[in-house]
């Protein structure tokens, strides 16, 4: 099953199988970032396809003088519970 060309996806699918390689980073020799190229063999059909790393940032703001209504304010107070004792293991007799 043949891929249009260009397609894209979050990680790389064979345009021969249409194989997701969901752990496309394992075996890689060197550091991908944007724009960079790599040959992977796919895993499903074991052919050969190149894939072109596309990086995308997504943000998210909020003014630092307003505080979310939802969050509860801050207790100064709070103390963390004390930790718990570990089980006790009896020896084996």
């Amino acid at each position: 099953m043949s891929r249009p060309h260009g397609d894209s996806y979050d990680h790389p699918e064979c345009p021969h199988c249409g194989h997701a390689d969901e752990e496309w980073w394992d075996g890689l020799s060197r550091h991908i970032g944007d724009g960079d190229t790599f040959t992977p063999t796919c895993d499903g059909c074991e052919k050969e396809y190149e894939a072109t790393m596309t990086i995308t940032y997504s943000f998210s703001t909020v003014a630092v003088d307003q505080t979310p209504a939802a969050l509860p304010p801050i207790n100064e107070d709070y103390a963390p519970p004390p930790a718990l004792e570990p089980y006790p293991v009896k020896p084996a007799t």
